[in-house]
């Protein structure tokens, strides 16, 4: 998802270590579940609309304009209650940790996780379409950089 790189990193390589851990800890008894959660409602969506409202006024205005769509589009979305709350998080994580449970690989929670996780098996060329569009983005970001390169000083 554009401007989640680094979430969307960390819930890469968490993942994997999570498939990793399964299959290491099986023969030992150990089950491993990874909880992924859609959308959750924390303070970070506040913070971050925070955070972005004062770098629109630092930063120059082709970049702003680039990325405001975007940026605008995704506090929409969560700050319009389609987060869900963390209690559901925590009632996966319980029945998860039920030993008479059947063990599960992984666990979608909340209305955004199934959305993530069919996004993710679309082809790219597909993918990056569907959300550029979602977002409001009228050109891809792979097009937004190259015009911004043009620009004569350095971004701050």
């Amino acid at each position: 998802m554009p401007l989640f790189g680094a979430p969307a990193a960390a819930s890469a390589a968490f993942a994997a270590i999570s498939d990793t851990m399964r299959l290491e800890f099986e023969p030992l008894g150990i089950r491993v579940t990874l909880i992924e959660p859609g959308a959750i409602k924390t303070e970070i969506f506040e913070k971050a609309a925070r955070a972005s409202a004062l770098a629109y006024k630092e930063e120059s205005p082709e970049l702003v304009e680039a990325y405001c769509p975007a940026i605008d589009a995704m506090r929409k979305l969560f700050l319009q209650g389609r987060a869900d709350k963390p209690e559901i998080v925590v009632d996966a994580v319980m029945r998860a940790l039920d030993p008479s449970a059947p063990p599960r690989a992984r666990v979608l929670v909340g209305r955004g996780s199934a959305m993530f996780a069919l996004l993710a098996m679309l082809p790219a060329q597909l993918r990056d379409r569907a959300v550029t569009r979602a977002l409001g983005m009228k050109k891809p970001l792979a097009a937004t950089a190259r015009s911004l390169a043009k620009i004569d000083r350095p971004l701050s």
